[in-house]
């Protein structure tokens, strides 16, 4: 799962924009000089999906970064920690396994 060049560029044009943020009316296009249409809806639907951008929508559509995108190392380092803490029966199974295996 990686992204095309056409997602890096609106991420990075959210993240060079004043106070990490971009406000649409839903008539322009703030992204029109990146892809079409077509093309910035999917990449904006990646990037929600994938947590690296928040989307509100009211009157106006405000698409702000998210904490991924803000703070990558922290938020892998959560994830590890999460499933490391969620998994921890099956990591000392795995190493009692490998220690029994290594006496014999």
């Amino acid at each position: 799962m990686f992204m095309d060049d056409t997602t890096k560029q609106i991420l990075n044009k959210i993240k060079n924009s004043e106070n990490q943020t971009i406000v649409s009316n839903g008539i322009d296009n703030p992204f029109e000089e990146i892809a079409s249409e077509a093309s910035v809806k999917a990449s904006l639907n990646y990037l929600k999906n994938h947590n690296y951008i928040e989307i509100t929508e009211d009157l106006i559509t405000t698409i702000s970064v998210s904490y991924r995108t803000l703070h990558p190392d922290q938020y892998y380092l959560k994830k590890v920690l999460s499933y490391l803490l969620n998994n921890w029966i099956s990591i000392v199974a795995l190493i009692i396994s490998v220690i029994a295996l290594i006496k014999q």
